[in-house]
């Protein structure tokens, strides 16, 4: 017996088409290596390729051996080539932005670990050409839409790869990267982050390193930047600038959500603000809910409007990655990028017990768009904060 009403039909017959019709953009794809879409590893791999994984990372072998091997799975057996095609086509993503040289770089945030990662995706745009397509302006994004394809958006989450070297910026440019995080927690030579112990704003390298960005067409991210840093940036840069993976922090006090004077402040200057799906900044940790996220975009929608929201979801779904990998990758350099205790990171088992009920919840943007709907969004409204908003915003400063 069906308990449907007409009603409910109607609004997932809604959702569904939404789903479908949407250009859905996720500005911190929880995927930056391409080999775990959607942070989906168990159901794609089999216990072997598990088993291979673990041996690598526990005999010390470097994130680019291990993510090339899962990658050759991907490509070499038709099974989960079927399967991965499957469960991105699912999720109706259409672009994601992934981090170049992150927690997966060897080292973190490092030039050379930036340079393997960007390598290794114009190999995937090779090898992956049915799935995968570079995106380096707007209209590659909505050509993707068209083609049925993902576009890949490279970013970096930190200025560390550049060093003081403003030239540098015009070779990563040169190689398809279009958002650069000035900070990731800690202070580096541009300015302060969110979880540093000063709070000192922008360097005079730092100014210069925005006004660069804006000149080559590169996007500001703010994210994990300290207050002053964050508002200095926004005063600072001739372009809007992007918070592309954060929360309310009215709704959740913690270092890397941001003020409403941050987030008014943002929107003054047209910028673009990704809600991110992540529970331990959504403010319920294991109890967090797609409800818990809900919250935080009306809040944002009622503080600045509709036009500046999206969805920049971060390693919502993390947990689904092998522990090993996880382990290797957090629980060891945890420290070194700036997460303190105080800050509910402690070790990976914390850091994976906190999402432990979002089963393939962040790559659920059907069940993202069915809630906005059940909140009284209209399908525009929905189109905007599930993509449109950043297309546009985009397109703005980068073209």
């Amino acid at each position: 017996m069906n308990d449907m009403t007409s009603s409910d039909a109607s609004q997932e017959q809604r959702a569904h088409d939404l789903h479908k019709k949407a250009i859905i953009i996720d500005t911190m794809y929880p995927d930056p290596r391409g080999v775990i879409p959607c942070g989906i590893f168990e159901d794609l791999y089999s216990e072997t390729v598990l088993k291979t994984v673990t041996e690598m990372c526990q005999g010390g072998r470097s994130f680019h051996s291990i993510f090339k091997f899962i990658e050759d799975q991907v490509v070499s057996d038709a099974k989960t080539h079927e399967t991965f095609v499957s469960i991105i086509r699912e999720s109706g993503i259409t672009a994601g932005s992934v981090t170049q040289g992150g927690i997966f770089g060897d080292p973190h945030f490092s030039y050379e670990g930036t340079v393997r990662d960007i390598a290794g995706w114009i190999r995937r745009f090779s090898r992956l050409e049915d799935v995968y397509v570079s995106i380096t302006k707007a209209e590659d994004i909505r050509t993707a839409k068209k083609g049925g394809k993902v576009g890949i958006l490279m970013n970096f989450q930190n200025s560390t790869q550049i060093g003081n070297d403003l030239a540098q910026l015009d070779f990563f440019h040169d190689l398809g990267v279009r958002i650069i995080q000035l900070t990731y927690n800690i202070k580096n030579v541009s300015g302060d982050g969110c979880t540093e112990r000063t709070d000192s704003g922008l360097s005079h390298f730092g100014v210069k390193l925005i006004s660069r960005m804006n000149a080559l067409g590169i996007v500001v991210d703010v994210s994990h930047c300290g207050y002053k840093t964050t508002m200095d940036a926004i005063e600072v840069s001739k372009m809007p600038v992007a918070f592309t993976h954060t929360n309310c922090r009215s709704l959740h006090d913690h270092p890397r959500n941001k003020t409403d004077e941050q987030i008014r402040a943002l929107a003054d200057k047209e910028g673009y603000l990704g809600i991110t799906c992540h529970p331990l900044f959504l403010g319920r940790g294991s109890s967090s809910t797609l409800n818990t996220l809900l919250d935080h975009i009306d809040y944002a929608v009622n503080l600045i409007g509709i036009n500046h929201i999206g969805i920049g979801s971060d390693f919502a779904g993390i947990h689904h990655y092998p522990d090993a990998i996880m382990i290797k990758s957090i629980q060891e350099d945890l420290p070194a990028q700036g997460w303190r205790e105080e800050d509910g990171v402690k070790t990976w088992e914390g850091f994976r017990s906190a999402m432990q009920k979002l089963k393939h919840w962040n790559m659920r943007y059907r069940d993202i768009i069915r809630g906005l709907l059940s909140r009284g969004y209209s399908d525009q409204e929905v189109e905007k904060i599930v993509g449109g908003n950043f297309l546009s915003f985009f397109e703005k400063v980068v073209g």
